[in-house]
């Protein structure tokens, strides 16, 4: 409880701090507001644990508020955060190299998902998706004479430690962020096309194609049979249809998480609550206030948890949130920054740290904020 006291004590010393010179200014933080009101509003209501769904929707609107403020407070001091970031990145990516050469570190977890210095496979992934958009878009759409070939190598090395990992939802991430990015570019961020077309004059970019559609001239099936090892988990779920290994990987809680939705279609059953009574599902409390401290939930898919969670209603707040920030932070950041951003963000897909601030869910809304309160480096963009 007293850790909880101190980190608030520090965001309200964050939140004075920007307030006092710039005021709340990005109406991402308006919205943000308006949707913590309308879930305290429906955990009061709604919420078969009230008191649990309040704490997880105060503790998520002051995270979130907090990161929000510190970033804009660090864009008014002129801090670049790149630095950063592509630091923690580099030691992450160097640190778990040597761990593939030692399978009873590197694949602690399963045995054949590459899981680095990190805990889990799934967590390495999504965290290395984040980092290898980045290095991604400095390889891809930048010229190479702007980018430090100790970038460029740590870049490679990332994307490798990433397939490794069998982290299909990291990948996807990563492959549709660049389309958003792509998109962009044609409807808003006009700048970025040239920086499309002229990789495509690349010759890695060109040795990557010419790659692909040689295997395919060749041998069509060679191709398609690493995309199913890849989907299936290279062998270990190579006896299943795709339905089956839909179902064991999140088909099942997908399923449940409708069933429930349906039930309460318009309202839902609680704000981070499972709508049971789930043997698993414990909390801890506070042994001398008896206040809830943690009631960790697994729901690996934002769109339908939030739906079971908060019914159509607490979805449509949602939308608003997303929508404000998407429309903030494009007009922002330059094209890695934003591929980052993306990928950061549809990582929810399959792993939902969205409304979480330990571990991965901290690290995604230190992405956001970055995105968010990034200014466009001109003289980079090409």
């Amino acid at each position: 409880m007293l850790g909880w006291v101190l980190l608030a004590l520090a965001g309200v010393r964050v939140w004075i701090s920007t307030i006092s010179r710039r005021g709340w200014g990005s109406p991402v933080l308006f919205w943000l507001a308006v949707f913590g009101l309308a879930i305290l509003l429906h955990s009061a209501t709604v919420s078969r644990q009230g008191v649990l769904s309040a704490f997880k929707i105060v503790s998520f609107v002051f995270g979130a508020t907090t990161v929000l403020l510190a970033f804009e407070c660090s864009a008014l001091r002129k801090v670049d955060w790149t630095p950063w970031f592509v630091g923690l990145w580099s030691a992450v990516v160097l640190l778990s190299a040597p761990t593939v050469f030692f399978p009873s570190i590197g694949y602690l977890k399963n045995g054949w998902g590459f899981q680095g210095i990190l805990g889990h496979p799934q967590s390495f992934g999504a965290f290395l998706a984040v980092a290898v958009a980045w290095f991604g878009a400095r390889l891809i759409l930048y010229p190479l004479t702007h980018t430090h070939w100790m970038l460029v190598l740590i870049g490679c090395l990332g994307w490798v430690e990433l397939i490794l990992t069998k982290a299909r939802t990291g990948l996807l991430a990563v492959l549709v962020g660049l389309t958003c990015v792509a998109a962009l570019s044609v409807v808003k961020r006009y700048e970025w096309r040239q920086q499309f077309i002229s990789a495509l004059r690349k010759p890695l970019v060109l040795l990557v194609l010419l790659a692909i559609v040689t295997m395919i001239l060749l041998d069509p099936s060679t191709l398609g049979n690493r995309v199913e090892a890849y989907v299936f988990k290279h062998g270990h779920d190579a006896k299943s249809s795709i339905t089956d290994a839909y179902t064991k990987s999140r088909g099942a809680g997908l399923s449940n998480q409708w069933k429930n939705f349906l039930r309460s279609p318009l309202v839902g059953h609680g704000f981070g609550v499972v709508p049971y009574n789930d043997p698993d599902a414990v909390q801890l409390l506070d042994p001398i206030f008896g206040l809830p401290l943690s009631a960790p939930t697994e729901k690996g898919f934002l769109p339908t948890a939030i739906l079971e969670e908060t019914g159509i209603v607490g979805a449509v707040f949602l939308l608003f949130l997303l929508g404000s920030l998407f429309r903030f932070a494009s007009g922002r950041g330059d094209s890695a920054v934003m591929w980052s951003f993306y990928t950061s963000i549809l990582v929810n897909v399959g792993e939902m740290v969205f409304f979480s601030f330990g571990g991965l869910g901290l690290y995604t809304w230190l992405i956001i904020g970055w995105a968010a309160n990034s200014q466009s480096r001109v003289r980079n963009e090409t």
